[in-house]
């Protein structure tokens, strides 16, 4: 299976900003399949336990914040994954704001949360109706 959700990534080799599937990134995609799978088999008993043991959640809740370590674990602050942002004719390079692809992810995680679980429905149906 390979999931998509895409955010946008200055490719050095090319130097341009392009779109970039989150998911990409093998730990990314391998362990969000994994937690996809643990959360379809029982919703309501999925777990997300932080490691200091200080924060638990249950359900979707849970498989939200799982996805956002998962994503954040992988692609924050790693320079291969980091742009500047700023105004077109900016001169000053202090107002050049710093973004990364976990950063992007981060605004829409419920989204994307929602978007990989169909979309592994959807391709497990498409495998088993084969």
């Amino acid at each position: 299976m390979q999931f998509e959700y895409y955010v946008l990534n200055y490719d050095c080799n090319k130097k341009k900003v392009i779109p970039y599937n989150i998911f990409r990134n093998i730990n990314v995609q391998e362990c969000t399949e994994r937690e996809i799978r643990k959360y379809i088999r029982s919703p309501k008993n999925y777990t997300y336990k932080s490691f200091d043991g200080k924060e638990e959640m249950y359900g979707f809740d849970a498989l939200v914040k799982e996805i956002d370590h998962i994503i954040k674990w992988q692609e924050w602050s790693r320079c291969g994954y980091e742009m500047g942002v700023c105004y077109k004719f900016e001169t000053d390079c202090k107002n050049i704001k710093h973004m990364d692809c976990y950063g992007q992810a981060h605004m829409n995680i419920e989204m994307i949360a929602r978007e990989v679980i169909w979309q592994y429905k959807e391709q497990k149906k498409a495998k088993d109706g084969e």
